[in-house]
């Protein structure tokens, strides 16, 4: 479980869906870029949809075909970070 504020200053505690809610609506709001969505569906609700219809790339395929080089750098940023 994971505990997160409360506007009274308290904290609760959400399960994975609660977490994956709240991460989305704090990521949103920090106005981050989400990459959303399935490689199916409409180009408005899906990034990897809107790529590869408009503008002509696999961006679900370069996350394919990049993941492990993408776990192994993160990885070493986390424990950099971690360190510090």
């Amino acid at each position: 479980m994971y505990r997160v504020p409360t506007t009274e200053g308290k904290s609760r505690t959400l399960s994975l869906d609660g977490r994956i809610e709240f991460a989305h609506i704090r990521d949103t709001q920090a106005r981050w870029l989400l990459l959303t969505g399935t490689t199916r569906g409409s180009q408005i609700e899906s990034t990897y949809t809107f790529c590869r219809d408009v503008l002509d790339y696999d961006l679900a395929g370069f996350f394919q075909r990049h993941s492990r080089r993408i776990k192994v750098e993160l990885e070493k940023v986390l424990k950099t970070l971690l360190r510090a």
